[in-house]
């Protein structure tokens, strides 16, 4: 998969009702349908999709990670619990249309998706009735890819909070900057959940590779946090803004372990290959 670099995505998230059923209680069936284009709407079945920051908020539900790169270039994504459905795997999935590459990977009871910058296409994922047999695996080119755009994901929350962070040191508009620190600490969870839920079966070493990134995002959250604290107490450097520096070191170091495990992995896919300070 080429590196990201032009305009991507739009997703566009559509729930189609049907009912079918004669004599009975009328049964539910659901489709959601993953339109690519150039920015990301939900065009119908808004009440169907509930955005959350953790698997637990899904209460057992299916869910659905959207992970793309916008035209600006920014890695984006998004987690969602799907109502009617308990379940969903990768043989749910019918792909249409696609110029482009797009990237299916199970995460549990759910499905991972990613695409590549300039895709267009349709994505259609059954709901309602039984899961569909039959293998489910993805390949190791598609859990590469899935890994690579939470990376691009958690840059873009880098970016957003160094240049808030830049606002705190200057005490320079501290309600926006704190504001932009949650933000950029909700992010953090999204990347988080969508990453410990993420097959890498495929993947050499897979498992200590996305558990060293988890750990690592989690030194980063707890950093964002800390840093969130020290800007609702004011921009005066404190204990929170130490905590910050000191669990951003840890994530520093734990990166540079990931690093290490990672781009071996990412250049023999022909994925971008990172330094720490890249995510």
């Amino acid at each position: 998969m080429p590196a990201v670099a032009n305009s991507l995505s739009k997703v566009l998230l559509s729930l189609v009702l049907v009912l079918s059923g004669c004599g009975v209680a009328p049964k539910v069936l659901g489709k959601i349908v993953l339109e690519i284009g150039t920015e990301i709407a939900v065009d119908a079945g808004a009440d169907y999709l509930k955005q959350i920051f953790t698997s637990d908020e899904a209460k057992g539900k299916a869910t659905l990670i959207v992970s793309y790169t916008n035209a600006a270039g920014d890695g984006v994504g998004t987690n969602y619990a799907i109502a009617g459905a308990d379940a969903i795997t990768t043989q749910n999935v019918t792909i249409e249309d696609v110029k482009g590459e797009i990237h299916i990977v199970g995460n549990g009871n759910g499905i991972a998706v990613t695409a590549a910058g300039g895709t267009t296409g349709k994505i259609a994922i059954e709901l309602g009735g039984a899961v569909r047999k039959g293998a489910g695996v993805s390949s190791g080119e598609d859990q590469a890819a899935t890994i690579d755009g939470i990376l691009r994901w958690s840059g873009r929350s880098r970016s957003a909070l160094f240049a808030a962070l830049n606002d705190l040191d200057a005490c320079r508009d501290v309600d926006d900057a704190t504001d932009a620190l949650r933000g950029v600490a909700n992010g953090r969870a999204h990347q988080i959940d969508a990453l410990q839920g993420t097959d890498v079966s495929a993947l050499s070493g897979g498992g200590a590779l996305r558990d060293t990134l988890v750990r690592a995002l989690t030194f980063s959250l707890r950093a964002d946090q800390a840093f969130v604290r020290w800007g609702e107490s004011g921009c005066g450097k404190d204990g929170n803004h130490a905590d910050g520096m000191r669990y951003s070191r840890s994530a520093t170091a734990t990166k540079r372990q990931f690093i290490g495990r990672w781009n071996p992995i990412a250049s023999g896919y022909g994925l971008p290959t990172y330094a720490e300070t890249g995510i």
